[in-house]
């Protein structure tokens, strides 16, 4: 397990520092995961608000898919599957 459910905000998403980790909720029920290294240097994504920042740099990335909307990165976040059972987000 690497969070529960109530940690993940609806519209946006939290970073789990320790398991290198974005979880995002884009939707009420629906959880993503993607890895926190940043694709343009690999620094630790450190925000997530209503999108996912990289701060070193001021990269940006969707919520749902990991896609870059703004550089200097060019390639989207890794995707990881993660499943849920009752309030437990679990990394498959």
């Amino acid at each position: 397990m690497v969070a529960q459910t109530s940690e993940v905000p609806v519209g946006s998403g939290t970073v789990v520092v320790d398991a290198k980790l974005v979880l995002t909720q884009p939707q009420e029920g629906e959880f993503k995961a993607f890895n926190a290294v940043c694709p343009h240097t690999g620094c630790t994504i450190q925000e997530v608000t209503e999108d996912i920042h990289c701060l070193c740099h001021g990269s940006r990335f969707d919520l749902a898919n990991g896609e870059v909307l703004e550089g200097p990165a060019t390639e989207p976040l890794q995707a990881l599957e993660v499943t849920v059972e009752g309030t437990d987000i679990t990394l498959v």
